[in-house]
């Protein structure tokens, strides 16, 4: 070690103990300052929502009235032109599809603000002064149209819907709707307001102008209380800005985003406008975004100032400490030098020389003293380091003997658990279309998969037991055996007497103990009748679910919590008795159920591991309703991709966290 390192070393401590304190006070006060000023401008910014949503609450109150005024006197004029239209021009149809539209509304005299639309009984636009929208289908929009257009031919009379915002044209506009005589059309008008257009064009106006108004604001948008964000500014809803948008219109509370572009900062906020007296619409939506160039230049400011600071104050201190730390190392000098040579050589007979009367003096003394006091220890230690590196040498040969009986034990554990499982060669023997995903927590498993064929009926259940490796596998061995034994030896073939019988004999076999032991197991038991397409279930704590075509789901499954649905397939969920195979306080008779089964039904059996698996960006679980996403979306595929896919996406969800539990999912699919 030289000496200007030991002098490095001296400096280190006077910068902790002098330099230090001063920067953590310069940092704390400008860190304070940019603070305060940032909470004044944050405080600025709330004042000035507060007064838009107070600006922009009292128009839309005219707003609302106007326009509802404005509503009754479209509804009037539509009103005249639909029976115009309906018992004099149209009383005969044989002609409306071919009929020249602009021709007939110049001769009824309608203004270019009215819009006629021909709908035929498919639903679709077969004539229309707006031609933009000729072989428009309003049916391919959804049940809405199919229902509403049924009751105006049902009706028969002048209906009408509320204004609304016209798509296209962004403008309020009114729709009517009334039914030909023959029944064979809808006439429907859209018409706008010449006053109403006004209105809303002062409402842009006014809202495009806040920007001018405050200087921080960037744009105001003004949406209208619906998940479809319409507005009259012809500003669309960011694709980044729609989950946070939804969320207040959901839950009513304003929320805020930071976004950047280019070297710019804005925040954009979304603030509910709950309008009580509004007739129009529930409520409304304002988006503000703000400039955030003001911040961004305080704090360049607050960094100005810091350096500043460094530089006035830190800067002479730091000179200060320098002369100093060399003034101190001077005198402790020699003194260095001679403990790096008994450093450097591990020589502990070398000794400090003794000069002077001072602090350093007292330093050599006992230094002197602590290495000839080190020398004979030193002997010491070598002796104890030799006896217990040979004991510790011993200690590590019997620990590795101890690991390696270990290993084999549980390795001929897994082979014995193993042995208990089903062989894929006699499930492929009497299951046409099946996949079987089993990953162990450990080298043994708490979860395991049962098959039996007997009396042309197929047993197969996914069963998860109480914990997991070693103790998890010796619970299983039990419940399988148990399984096996009600079926076979007692000749039991509905599930719910299975799940009975079974929990008798694996409470006996834990009663043998003497110990009140509640092990046991969750399981999905399924019998399967392939020849007369129907299955009979029972579960303890975990259910069937079965993802079926549409076209085969019943009413009552179509719109039950639990049914997942897709556009071509949906996931019906069967539900477990709530209690486990074994010793269990309310212990009662499991339910059974019995389900027909169509083609291409997929049944799942499974454990808990594969939801429960924690993963992800957040670490979070994964949780039953994105599980029964996974598995409607891979139903399509064949039985061994979509055991491939399942795994993949276990391992990508998963990513670097560790598996948390044993996971077994079994699928079987109804071929033809």
């Amino acid at each position: 070690m030289n000496r200007s390192r030991k002098r490095t070393t001296i400096l280190r401590q006077l910068i902790l103990s002098v330099l230090l304190p001063v920067v953590v006070l310069i940092t704390v006060m400008s860190i304070y300052n940019f603070y305060d000023q940032k909470n004044q401008i944050i405080h600025t910014r709330e004042e000035i929502i507060d007064q838009l949503q107070l600006e922009t609450s009292e128009f839309l109150t005219f707003y609302d009235i106007t326009i509802l005024e404005l509503e009754k006197a479209m509804s009037a004029e539509a009103e005249d032109y639909s029976h115009q239209l309906v018992y004099d021009v149209f009383r005969k149809t044989d002609k409306i599809e071919i009929l020249d539209m602009d021709s007939l509304k110049l001769a009824l005299g309608m203004p270019d603000l009215v819009d006629i639309y021909i709908i035929d009984t498919n639903g679709v636009v077969v004539n229309t002064s707006y031609d933009p929208d000729l072989g428009l289908n309003f049916y391919a929009r959804g049940e809405y149209f199919v229902n509403h257009f049924k009751e105006v031919w049902e009706r028969q009379v002048f209906m009408e819907d509320r204004i609304s915002v016209e798509g296209n044209t962004r403008l309020p506009k009114k729709y009517t709707y009334q039914s030909t005589l023959d029944t064979n059309y809808i006439v429907e008008l859209g018409i706008y307001n010449q006053t109403a257009i006004k209105l809303v064009t002062h409402l842009v106006d006014k809202l495009n102008k806040m920007s001018d108004k405050y200087e921080e604001i960037d744009t105001v948008t003004l949406y209208f209380g619906t998940t479809y964000f319409m507005n009259y500014q012809k500003h669309d809803m960011r694709e980044s800005h729609m989950s946070i948008a939804t969320s207040t219109l959901e839950t009513g509370k304003s929320q805020s985003i930071k976004e950047e572009s280019g070297d710019r900062t804005y925040t954009t906020e979304f603030h509910f406008l709950t309008m009580e007296k509004s007739k129009l619409h529930e409520g409304y939506l304002l988006r503000v975004i703000h400039n955030d160039s003001k911040l961004q230049a305080l704090l360049l400011s607050q960094l100005k100032q810091f350096l500043l600071n460094i530089v006035i104050f830190v800067l002479p201190i730091f000179l200060l400490i320098i002369w100093r730390a060399r003034s101190l190392a001077k005198p402790i000098s020699e003194l260095v030098e001679k403990i790096d040579r008994i450093q450097s050589k591990r020589a502990l007979e070398e000794r400090v020389p003794i000069r002077g009367n001072n602090e350093v003096t007292e330093l050599g003394i006992h230094f002197n003293s602590m290495v000839k006091e080190l020398q004979e220890s030193y002997r010491d230690l070598e002796q104890k380091i030799a006896d217990r590196t040979k004991e510790v040498v011993e200690q590590k040969e019997i620990i590795e003997e101890v690991y390696h009986e270990i290993q084999d034990s549980i390795k001929y554990a897994k082979r014995l658990q193993q042995a208990i499982l089903p062989s894929l060669a006699d499930l492929e023997t009497h299951l046409d279309d099946f996949f079987i995903f089993f990953k162990p927590k450990d080298v043994v498993s708490g979860d395991f998969y049962w098959f039996e064929q007997v009396d042309g009926l197929s047993f197969i259940a996914a069963a998860d037991c109480t914990g997991h490796g070693v103790p998890g596998a010796m619970v299983s061995v039990v419940c399988s055996n148990a399984l096996h034994q009600a079926v076979n030896e007692f000749g039991l073939r509905h599930p719910s007497a299975i799940l009975d019988k079974t929990r008798e004999l694996v409470i006996k076999t834990f009663a043998k103990s003497g110990e009140n032991v509640k092990d046991g197991m969750d399981i999905a038991l399924c019998v399967i009748d392939f020849n007369q397409k129907k299955v009979r279930y029972a579960g303890a704590n975990n259910p069937l679910w079965i993802v079926r075509d549409n076209a085969h789901i019943t009413e009552e499954q179509r719109v039950h919590r639990s049914t997942y649905q897709d556009e071509s397939r949906s996931l019906i969920e069967f539900k477990a008795s709530k209690q486990p195979v074994g010793l269990y306080e309310n212990m009662s008779e499991f339910d059974e159920g019995e389900v027909k089964l169509h083609e291409n039904d997929v049944l799942y059996l499974f454990t808990d591991g594969y939801a429960d698996q924690f993963g992800g960006i957040k670490g979070k679980k994964l949780k039953y309703k994105p599980f029964k996403k996974i598995l409607i979306d891979a139903s399509d595929q064949s039985m061994a991709d979509q055991r491939d896919s399942l795994e993949s996406t276990f391992d990508n969800w998963k990513g670097s966290f560790e598996q948390v539990d044993d996971v077994c999912v079994i699928g079987v699919r109804m071929s033809q």
